[in-house]
């Protein structure tokens, strides 16, 4: 499962990932990279620009799917972007990496 909405905390072009599950029994099997792939290609679709999306150090498997995903860190935001767990991270949908990432709130971590 995975949802994609319009975020309002960040910048017009950017859609946010939400919501990325895989259950359990279905994990290693790449789901969670195609369905990251389906996620990019409907926002650029809706001329989208960049993707964002939250997590945090409890999900390791996450971050590293987005990392290596092309991904990189950006400053927090959303509503637990004061939590010293919380990690952000964006993708240029043009370029497919987001060498400077706008400043969408907080500090850079």
């Amino acid at each position: 499962m995975g949802v994609l909405r319009r975020t309002p905390c960040c910048g017009p072009g950017d859609a946010e990932v939400k919501r990325m599950y895989v259950a359990p029994e279905a994990r290693g099997r790449g789901l969670a990279r195609r369905m990251l792939a389906a996620l990019e290609r409907d926002a650029a679709a809706a001329g989208k620009t960049r993707m964002v999306l939250e997590t945090g150090l409890g999900q390791p498997e996450a971050i590293t799917l987005y990392l290596s995903a092309g991904y990189a860190p950006i400053p927090s935001f959303g509503l637990h972007r004061d939590s010293p767990g919380n990690r952000c991270y964006a993708r240029s949908l043009a370029t497919g990496t987001d060498p400077a990432p706008e400043q969408v709130g907080g500090a850079q971590r």
